[in-house]
């Protein structure tokens, strides 16, 4: 009986020992995805071409009703 009872405990302590090894080695594997989405993206920014339209000389920045800094005028104002 003390025999089935110390090879149940070291057949336990053995799982154990099995598993703690295979988790610590998978938390060393895991990648960090926010780090690396970083990465990329400022990889991404720094190597892009100058060729849009902000870098152009000859763009012009309009002002709509969507991107400006008035929230509503009214028509008597319009006239004066």
């Amino acid at each position: 009986m003390k025999l089935l009872i110390g090879l149940l405990i070291g057949f336990i302590i053995l799982v154990y020992v099995y598993n703690y090894l295979k988790l610590r080695k998978r938390r060393q594997d895991q990648t960090d995805t926010v780090a690396r989405y970083r990465r990329r993206y400022r990889a991404r920014q720094q190597n892009q071409v100058s060729g849009s339209r902000l870098d152009d000389s000859n763009y012009k920045k309009y002002v709509t009703k969507y991107n400006s800094k008035t929230d509503y005028i009214s028509k008597d104002d319009l006239f004066l």
